[in-house]
């Protein structure tokens, strides 16, 4: 069990640890392409706070990752146990970070490729290339409007390309209740080893 949570904390990596700020309030699918491999998740956005619920390859498991960024607090929940696992801070995978906290860890060349329309909004479409070659390079379509990235794709030569895409975007209430722990989950024993692709 435990691996399948480190399996699946790699895989949402990208998107749950690369929040932006004060995100705007929406909800939409976020398509995940790695290789021959698609996964598909709901997305909820309220502020500083995601809620991503997600379909375990090759399992009937669902799960579903809160991230907190003004709290620094993050926990995985799995339904069907009725069990929460709880994700201290600097053990989430961070292996492709915001452009912000990039700059604060390596060296790369930014380039601004201008706007573009994506999915309905209009986007800061912006190319980086990594000083270390392994990192490789990305680009990705950034909305002011929801203050969040619309598309990335990041191609490596460790893990060839991905493609992070929102879709069926819509601004919409999101409830509170959604990034709250639901009554009568009993905690999952924290464990070490969460660095992600990159650690």
């Amino acid at each position: 069990m435990k691996k399948q949570f480190i399996a699946v904390i790699a895989l949402v990596g990208l998107s749950v640890f690369s929040l932006p700020a004060l995100s705007a309030e929406f909800v939409a699918n976020q398509v995940k392409t790695l290789k021959d491999m698609q996964i598909t998740s709901k997305v909820y956005m309220k502020g500083e706070k995601m809620r991503m619920e997600m379909k375990v390859p090759g399992s009937p498991m669902t799960t579903i990752m809160v991230v907190d960024r003004e709290t620094h607090d993050s926990f995985m929940l799995m339904p069907q146990q009725k069990m929460y696992m709880a994700i201290p801070a600097g053990q989430q995978p961070d292996e492709m970070p915001g452009l912000e906290d990039l700059k604060k860890k390596y060296k790369f060349e930014q380039k601004d490729l201008g706007e573009e329309t994506v999915n309905g909004y209009k986007c800061k479409k912006t190319h980086v290339k990594f000083e270390d070659k392994q990192k490789g390079e990305m680009t990705q379509w950034f909305s002011e409007e929801l203050n969040f990235i619309v598309k990335l794709v990041a191609t490596s030569s460790e893990h060839g390309e991905m493609t992070v895409e929102l879709k069926d975007i819509e601004k919409k209430s999101v409830n509170d209740d959604l990034f709250q722990i639901p009554p009568g989950y009993k905690k999952m024993p924290a464990m070490g080893g969460l660095k992600g692709f990159g650690g």
